[in-house]
């Protein structure tokens, strides 16, 4: 996408709703020729510390840091101006003439609008000028509110969705719930219905394996073709001592607590390092193993206790792929992994078989 042609001295904005996507995006465009456009990707502080080839390392605070020990006070002051000028002298001339920039729908918008504090921002001063093409994926999650806001604030760019109308919803949407009717519907699912919008559907799959096809007639009436190369099957039998590949690990006696506004299990935690343990000694390690839960104080939780794994909520998984998938239930009855959107985005997160993903309840 970034390649592709774009008006001189127009700016195209590649965007998500969730940071995983873009971080997916950044490094495919990093292993491809860019035709020697500048690049640069917004990266949101919940992913500070991230690693994106496109990201503008920054280390004031830590040189700042470094002048605290000085005890002439005004040289000490003096040095610290000096060197927030030098970086930001090296932020303005990194980020200056970007033709391609990557980040979440709400970190552009926030840069667009935030209020100027009497410094030169030029991402800022580029989204205000210089957007000529707006590509969103993953669109099926972003509210039409957002969408709006988007055609509004930049009335000369084109926008194109890219998306899955079968996949999640936009966050806490509820159909037929008053607020999300009034703003949060799908875009994706409204554009569609527009008779003036041009339309590209694909029916050819490139990245589910074959072995997930049987769920083609339940999501999509059978339309989808799968041209993806049958890969090697993650055998989970040996490891458990079970015969079947997908596993439901009962987790007894285990207690849901209230955690904020979230909720927590401790005894699922326990289940999920242990089922983790085997895996390892199993030779199946962070880099074959994605963990999704449904809260997000269990997620951070196991991120925590899991250092190195990635552990996503399901929105927030959705367009990633590892070999073996394991999602936390987090209790025994629970509407949520009924929900036919949700279901299906945890399935295709699993990329030789259906089969791999592990479910605790």
């Amino acid at each position: 996408m970034a390649v592709s042609y774009c008006k001189e001295g127009g700016l195209q904005l590649l965007l998500s709703t969730a940071n995983a996507p873009v971080f997916n995006i950044a490094e495919v465009l990093a292993k491809v020729d860019c035709g020697g456009r500048k690049i640069g990707h917004i990266i949101s502080t919940e992913k500070k510390g991230s690693s994106s080839p496109f990201t503008v390392r920054v280390g004031l605070q830590a040189d700042l840091r470094l002048v605290t020990m000085m005890r002439d006070w005004s040289e000490k002051r003096r040095i610290q101006e000096a060197i927030r000028d030098a970086y930001h002298d090296a932020y303005v001339a990194t980020w200056s003439g970007c033709d391609v920039i990557l980040g979440t729908v709400d970190m552009v918008l926030g840069k667009l609008l935030k209020l100027k504090d009497g410094r030169h921002c030029p991402i800022q001063e580029q989204l205000e000028t210089r957007v000529r093409r707006i590509i969103i994926d993953e669109a099926s999650q972003l509210p039409e509110a957002a969408f709006n806001t988007l055609a509004l604030l930049f009335p000369q760019a084109t926008i194109a969705l890219i998306g899955d109308s079968q996949q999640l919803p936009p966050f806490k949407y509820e159909q037929d719930e008053l607020v999300s009717d009034l703003a949060a519907r799908p875009a994706l699912s409204l554009v569609n219905c527009k008779i003036n919008v041009p339309v590209t559907k694909l029916r050819v799959t490139y990245r589910q394996a074959p072995m997930l096809m049987p769920y083609n007639p339940v999501f999509y009436g059978g339309r989808l073709v799968s041209d993806k190369e049958p890969s090697i099957r993650v055998i989970l039998s040996p490891v458990f001592g079970v015969s079947k590949d997908c596993l439901f690990v009962n987790v007894k006696a285990s207690k849901t607590e209230q955690s904020d506004t979230s909720k927590i299990n401790k005894k699922e935690l326990s289940a999920l390092i242990n089922v983790i343990g085997k895996l390892n000694d199993a030779g199946y390690d962070h880099k074959s193993v994605m963990i999704i839960a449904y809260y997000e104080a269990q997620r951070k939780l196991a991120a925590e206790r899991l250092p190195g794994y990635q552990v996503l909520t399901v929105d927030a998984a959705q367009g990633t792929e590892k070999d073996i998938v394991i999602v936390l239930t987090h209790r025994q009855k629970t509407g949520f992994f009924t929900l036919r959107n949700r279901s299906l985005s945890q399935m295709s997160t699993s990329t030789p078989s259906p089969s791999t993903a592990i479910k605790e309840y």
